[in-house]
């Protein structure tokens, strides 16, 4: 995948991407470092590449463009170090993460009992 980093993203985190196989290059790399949002965009579109950022104004630029690129990834860690994002997948991590899915699930099922039986005879009633 061809990538234009964000200034908000650490440079060991485009070298990691690099490394996996991913042509990946930062902002300051390729442009100047006080380039605009829109900038960066428009760069991103004549490149073909798909944004990487924490900056969510680059969603609300794309949106209001009309148009269907660049494509965007916008990463919502509270350090876009790669130290920190290897440790989010760590077993202890995914442990918390499927309990905290579990209790939100119990809590959805309590909430809508009956839910599937008034569902149903909806459906059915619109067969006859």
């Amino acid at each position: 995948m061809k990538i234009l980093a964000d200034l908000h993203i650490s440079p060991k985190t485009v070298l990691f991407l690099r490394n996996i196989g991913h042509d990946a290059v930062r902002v300051n790399e390729i442009m100047s470092p006080t380039s605009t949002d829109k900038e960066i965009v428009e760069t991103a579109i004549n490149s073909n590449r798909v944004i990487l950022t924490q900056d969510l104004d680059f969603s609300e630029i794309i949106a209001l463009s009309g148009k269907s690129q660049p494509s965007l990834i916008s990463l919502r860690l509270s350090s876009s170090r790669i130290e920190y994002a290897g440790r989010k997948g760590t077993r202890k991590g995914e442990k918390r993460w499927r309990e905290k899915g579990r209790k939100e699930g119990e809590k959805g099922r309590r909430k809508g009992e009956g839910g599937k039986e008034k569902h149903r005879e909806k459906v059915s009633g619109l067969d006859s």
